[in-house]
C-alpha cells in the first residue's frame, strides 16, 4: 500500500506483491500540486530498506525530504533519497500522535 496526499485529499493505493503502481494521472497531480508520499508498506517482515525506485521517487519530489516504510510487523523506517535515517516500532507509538506522525506532519508531540 501507498498513501499520498495532494492538497486536502489523501489517497490509499493498493499494490501487488512486489510493487505499487501509482496511476500516471495521480503522479502528475502530485507533482503539479507538490503533494507528499506519506508512507508505503513493504510486504515482507524485516524488509525496510528503501528500494532504488523508492529513493528515486522521493528524490523526484524535491519539496519532500523524507517518507516512511512500514513492514507487516509494524516496524518502520524513516528514509530519504539517500537511505534510512531512523528505525522504530510504530506499535509503541499508538496513542502518542501516531496517526499525526504517519499521515500528517511527522510531529510526535501532537
Amino acid at each position: 500500500y501507498t498513501t499520498l496526499t495532494v492538497g486536502n485529499k489523501s489517497y490509499l493505493i493498493r499494490g501487488l506483491e512486489r510493487s505499487t503502481t501509482i496511476p500516471e494521472e495521480l503522479v502528475r497531480e502530485l507533482i503539479a500540486n507538490k503533494g507528499t508520499l506519506d508512507c508505503h508498506s513493504h510486504p515482507f517482515i524485516g524488509d525496510l530498506m528503501p528500494s532504488e525506485s523508492d529513493k528515486i521517487f522521493l528524490e523526484m519530489l524535491t519539496w519532500q525530504k523524507e517518507s516512511v516504510i512500514i513492514d507487516p510487523t509494524q516496524d518502520a523506517v524513516k528514509y530519504t533519497s539517500h537511505g534510512v535515517i531512523e528505525r522504530y516500532d510504530i506499535k509503541t507509538m499508538h496513542g502518542h500522535g501516531y496517526y499525526d506522525f504517519v499521515f500528517e506532519d511527522g510531529d510526535l508531540d501532537a
